[in-house]
């Protein structure tokens, strides 16, 4: 599992509260849940969006009892997985990256700087070919 933001749980939450949505963990009748987690384009940081379906799904099938069992069962305790940070303490995490010496560039895995030496590989030679 994640370590959820605070957004997330609010969102969590929210559906929890909601009495429209009864009690979502049901195993019967709980409310399914979607969960989106991914950078958008243009963003500094991964969003985690959680939408739920209008139709529920029992957790496991009529036959399935016995897995059914294990898995209720086997639900990790969360707050055992993860280190929990204070704010204070998330706070000095971010304004270590924020202030980092070092450039962008350099930290991100994201961009990868293109060749400036006029070198031509096996594609360009084939590119070269191709187009005569």
């Amino acid at each position: 599992m994640w370590g959820f933001g605070k957004m997330v749980y609010e969102q969590l939450l929210n559906l929890f509260l909601n009495p429209e949505y009864g009690d979502i963990t049901d195993s019967e009748a709980g409310t399914d849940l979607v969960i989106h987690y991914g950078k958008p384009a243009g963003a500094t940081f991964p969003q985690t969006k959680i939408t739920p379906r209008r139709r529920s799904s029992t957790l496991c099938s009529d036959g399935d009892t016995e897995r059914c069992a294990e898995w209720l069962d086997n639900i990790p305790e969360l707050d055992t997985l993860f280190e929990r940070k204070t704010p204070e303490e998330v706070g000095t995490l971010l304004d270590s990256y924020l202030l980092d010496e070092s450039g962008t560039e350099e930290a991100s895995s994201e961009t990868q700087m293109y060749n400036t030496e006029a070198t031509t590989t096996s594609v360009d030679s084939a590119f070269n070919e191709l187009l005569g």
